[in-house]
């Protein structure tokens, strides 16, 4: 499980784009650039799709995700 401050940095980096401009991530990428270790990789993709439910990213062709 993402600690409470792994998920903020996560929804920090989604949420800090230029307007109009979305950033894209792999999976890979984006645990490095908010300092999550390999060992929870299984729990990013788990928050990941926590987002995707509920509306607040969507994964695109390619592995790739979108924030809003």
């Amino acid at each position: 499980m993402l600690t409470r401050a792994q998920e903020a940095r996560v929804l920090e980096v989604f949420g800090d784009c230029p307007s109009g401009i979305l950033r894209t991530y792999c999976l890979e990428h984006l645990a490095v650039a908010v300092k999550i270790p390999p060992v929870h990789d299984a729990d990013l993709v788990t928050f990941i799709q926590a987002l995707r439910a509920r509306g607040d990213c969507e994964a695109r062709y390619g592995g790739h995700l979108k924030g809003s």
